[in-house]
């Protein structure tokens, strides 16, 4: 097998790997769901065990440059304008996932009950308003500081292996 054919068998391998994760921790849901208590904990150690494989061969599979929510291939070099791009990147997808948050979170409020906020000086559409644009600046700051600290490691990372492939 050619480089290209063991990458591709391997992501098969990690596709797989996390799906067999998936159904072992919607088995343990379904348990506690069902039951109120997990009376079987296979479905908890499949999960694991299944991820803790998967974390392993994605070590020892390689690495790939890092990409942004939408896809994109971000650029891994220490100059500026690749900095620049990468950070503008990294805003771009903490706006989209704090955007895409505060709608599900709006939706569910629309969808319970708001009664729980009785107490509170705001009600209604008012307090709808400010809760969301609240949660969109947290989540907005929150996802922005996890996109940019694991952007960066993973630039640097993916520059390292490709230094020890040239090597």
């Amino acid at each position: 097998m050619d480089e290209r054919q063991l990458a591709k068998a391997g992501g098969a391998a990690l596709i797989t790997l996390f799906i067999i994760g998936l159904v072992g921790l919607g088995f343990a849901v379904w348990d506690y769901v069902s039951h109120k208590d997990i009376t079987q904990p296979w479905g908890i150690l499949l999960a694991i065990g299944a991820w803790g494989v998967f974390y392993l061969m994605y070590r020892l599979m390689g690495k790939e440059a890092p990409r942004t929510l939408l896809g994109q291939e971000l650029p891994t070099g220490d100059s500026a304008g690749e900095k620049a791009t990468r950070k503008r990147w990294h805003l771009i997808d903490a706006a989209l996932l704090a955007g895409a948050m505060t709608a599900l979170t709006v939706g569910a409020f629309l969808i319970g009950d708001l009664t729980v906020f009785d107490g509170l000086p705001l009600s209604g559409p008012a307090l709808l308003a400010v809760g969301a644009v609240v949660e969109l600046v947290i989540t907005f700051v929150i996802f922005y500081a996890i996109n940019r600290i694991f952007g960066e490691l993973g630039a640097r990372s993916y520059e390292r292996h490709l230094a020890r492939m040239e090597a």
